[in-house]
């Protein structure tokens, strides 16, 4: 397709047609989104069904997150793939939380913090491998010795095939453990 020579013209744009949506060039980009010079708000925003944003590309196209899904459990709990991006807390939990991640899919990743003095365990979906300090080929990264519970925390990312863990400390010394 050449440049320029279908706009899709299904998609609500702005008034006026301010905007286009093309096909730049048929072998290095599949959808362009074109503002007006006289373009002053931001040029997309992307949102939820109850019309909270969860980015935005302003006129000079950086684009801002705006907004992270906190989520407390308070019993063990199987992630969802597309809970991608969230925070899960253990906060108002009494007794161990368990969080098992879903398969592993390139780009995937969640936070965990533990809000509450429990037990907290992030398990790999069934033989997949979480890769954290000096562990290669652990199955589960927990968090249990006592007085060094609360504010623990780890963020895991996927690659496709396995999941990496990036520990945050909630205090000088903590003890983390990797098991297979």
């Amino acid at each position: 397709m050449t440049k320029g020579s279908r706009t899709y013209e299904g998609l609500a744009v702005p008034l006026k047609g301010e905007a286009t949506i093309e096909q730049e060039t048929a072998a290095t980009d599949m959808l362009s989104l074109k503002g007006a010079a006289s373009q002053v708000g931001d040029f997309l925003v992307c949102m939820d069904s109850d019309e909270s944003e969860n980015f935005v590309v302003d006129k000079n196209g950086a684009i801002a997150l705006s907004k992270v899904k906190i989520q407390a459990k308070t019993a063990d709990y199987t992630v969802k793939a597309s809970e991608s991006g969230s925070v899960f807390t253990t906060l108002g939990a009494t007794a161990a939380v368990t969080f098992t991640l879903p398969a592993a899919a390139e780009g995937l990743n969640y936070h965990f913090f533990n809000a509450a003095d429990v037990d907290l365990t992030i398990d790999a979906n069934a033989s997949e491998v979480i890769m954290g300090f000096n562990d290669l080929g652990s199955t589960a990264i927990t968090f249990v010795t006592s007085s060094e519970k609360i504010g623990a925390g780890v963020w895991v990312v996927s690659d496709g095939t396995n999941w990496y863990a990036f520990v945050n400390l909630g205090q000088d010394s903590q003890t983390v453990t990797l098991t297979t």
